[in-house]
């Protein structure tokens, strides 16, 4: 029942012509965003006084109304203000985003400088190519600061970490900072490592861009309990209460680092700032099962940020674009995990020819966490 009304609907919204297509893609949307079959019934009666509103819209020659009747005229603003009251800013919302979205990949050949984990530096090389950017790998602390001084942004990642390797990224940090070039760093292991949670912590200090880790990871960071052990993240801090619970304290975090976007990834991802927090939700649980696919997250936000796009878009992008490839390399997963793998790095490589952006399932959470 509920596919055939949303079919029924969204071909009638097609069937009122170009002049309104937009709202074709609003309906589209709002359907897309629906679970269930309480949701169909509450979103019905207004999306069919949508459609007939619309109608008389398109037969109308009052530019300024959308509907006319003997008690008097709905205006364009009117209708604007009601539609996004319910179900309308949400969906606004996202489109506006889908749009913003459009020309992130592939990038601009911004050269991005990367301190990452030596076990994935060839595969973080290869994505950064693959999507348009160029990688740098300097770890010389007398290179660092020519290198950065080049570089578009500049991507850390504490895994496999060493001494010398620590020095490295204090220095490139503050050198990144000083630059004002763009900064991601990639929280690997500080659920058990004290040592690395405290170079995250004094990171932050010296101003990072964006901070990701897998949602145990972005617990440990938020001062939360997390029952995970080395560097996965486990299904027991990835409940909803333990999701909404994290992100009242990432929200909590980005007041005292402001201008820090936190990425908690999982099964579904946080997306938090001061001011916002987003729930998404592409991707398959397969993505967890090969090594380096937080390393590729990490990656393309540098790359995205490298190309001028602000850091919230740049997340957001980055890593739905990643899920995305993941959602199409899943027809493969019958052939083995190792198809599925190699799969995934040639969608990242061609997915920005599709409309990827479009497939983007996003849920506004910021008025539901506490500020």
């Amino acid at each position: 029942m509920y596919e055939d009304f949303k079919k029924k609907l969204l071909s009638f919204f097609q069937k009122l012509g170009n002049k309104l297509k937009i709202w074709y893609i609003v309906g589209n949307a709002i359907f897309s965003s629906m679970t269930g079959v309480e949701r169909m019934k509450k979103t019905m009666m207004g999306m069919l006084a949508v459609a007939s509103t619309l109608a008389l819209a398109a037969c109308s020659n009052n530019q300024s109304a959308v509907a006319t009747s003997k008690a008097g005229n709905v205006t364009q603003e009117e209708f604007y203000k009601a539609l996004k009251a319910t179900s309308g800013e949400q969906t606004l919302q996202r489109l506006v985003l889908q749009k913003v979205l459009e020309n992130n990949f592939p990038l601009q050949r911004p050269l991005i400088h990367c301190i990452t984990n030596g076990i994935t530096k060839e595969l973080v090389a290869n994505v950064l190519l693959y999507v348009g950017a160029k990688p740098i790998m300097a770890e010389d602390e007398r290179e660092i600061e020519s290198v950065i001084q080049v570089s578009s942004a500049v991507l850390l990642n504490i895994g496999h970490l060493t001494e010398q390797k620590e020095a490295c990224i204090i220095k490139a940090a503050k050198l990144a900072n000083k630059a004002q070039k763009p900064l991601v760093v990639d929280a690997v292991g500080i659920v058990g490592l004290s040592n690395r949670l405290a170079l995250v912590q004094r990171l932050l200090d010296f101003g990072v861009t964006v901070v990701k880790g897998n949602i145990s990871e972005m617990r440990r960071l938020a001062g939360l309990n997390s029952s995970a052990k080395g560097v996965d993240s486990v299904k027991e801090d990835q409940s909803l209460m333990e999701l909404q619970e994290l992100a009242h304290a990432l929200r909590k975090l980005a007041k005292t680092y402001p201008q820090t976007v936190f990425l908690a990834t999982g099964e579904q991802d946080l997306v938090v700032t001061d001011s916002n927090c987003f729930f998404l939700k592409n991707g398959v649980d397969s993505l967890e099962l090969f090594t380096g696919t937080g390393d590729i997250v990490g990656a393309l936000i540098a790359g995205v940020l490298g190309s001028g796009i602000e850091p919230l878009e740049a997340t957001i992008g980055a890593i739905t674009y990643f899920n995305v490839c993941g959602e199409k390399a899943s027809s493969v997963l019958q052939q083995g995990m190792e198809s599925f793998r190699i799969e995934t790095c040639n969608q990242l490589s061609k997915l920005y020819n599709e409309n990827w952006q479009e497939m983007l399932k996003m849920e506004d959470w910021t008025n539901e966490v506490v500020r």
